[in-house]
């Protein structure tokens, strides 16, 4: 190694500047790399490699990404995957201390969230059987007409016509009280059949149990007409 290295990085560092941030790196050159870099100094094509470099910066000193959206999508993805593979090897107190350390972290959050959730133990869920269903009847499916509302009785423009209004409005009322009190004589009606029904059941319930029933002698009389066969049969019967 040339030992005069040192003066010439310090010469050409007292040309470019001290200050330049540059400096510290030359002199971790090679003579033949500090030779080139002299030269493309010299000959000002570092300067224009620097110029073109500023320009395409722009006036807010951005540089381009030479990446591609479909690219920077799909390494966020890859990274993604990655990290989510790492959370699945760490044992649960592991992963609990790094969700404490990163669990607000932005592009992290949703990914421990994630884990978290799969974690997490999941309730047995119950099953309820489905209520039976009961359809109903198709007359009550139908909808009733619905009631007409009441007309205001137009009012007579003569006395005949009141009058006869009248004679239809008490005509109406006796066919009432009349349908009334058939309604009612048919329920006594009917209880009084149901009533007689009930006892000749009893009836008919009390003969047939005394039937084969002895006769007490003086119990039965019989008419004066009676055959001498009848009086006979019930003879024996008493006896």
């Amino acid at each position: 190694m040339d030992p005069n290295r040192k003066r010439r990085a310090r010469k050409l560092g007292t040309e470019l500047g001290a200050t330049d941030p540059e400096f510290p790196e030359l002199l971790k050159l090679g003579d033949a790399e500090l030779l080139e870099s002299y030269e493309r100094e010299s000959s000002g094509e570092a300067q224009r490699e620097r110029e073109r470099e500023q320009a395409a910066r722009g006036p807010f000193d951005y540089v381009p990404d030479p990446n591609t959206d479909e690219q920077v999508i799909a390494d966020y993805h890859a990274s993604s995957a990655e990290y989510a593979a790492h959370l699945l090897k760490m044992t649960d107190a592991e992963f609990a201390a790094h969700r404490r350390r990163n669990g607000s972290t932005f592009g992290l959050a949703k990914l421990i969230a994630a884990e978290l959730e799969r974690r997490t133990p999941k309730p047995t869920p119950v099953v309820v059987p489905a209520p039976e269903v009961v359809e109903p009847h198709p007359i009550a499916l139908e909808t009733p007409a619905p009631t007409p509302p009441p007309t205001a009785p137009k009012a007579p423009a003569t006395a005949e016509e009141a009058e006869a209004a009248e004679r239809e409005r008490r005509r109406l009322e006796r066919e009432a009280r009349i349908a009334k009190e058939n309604a009612i004589g048919v329920r006594l009606i009917a209880s009084a059949q149901a009533r007689l029904a009930s006892q000749d059941e009893r009836d008919a319930a009390l003969a047939k149990a005394s039937e084969d029933d002895p006769m007490v002698p003086g119990s039965t009389r019989v008419a004066p007409n009676a055959t001498p066969e009848l009086r006979d049969a019930l003879r024996g019967k008493q006896q």
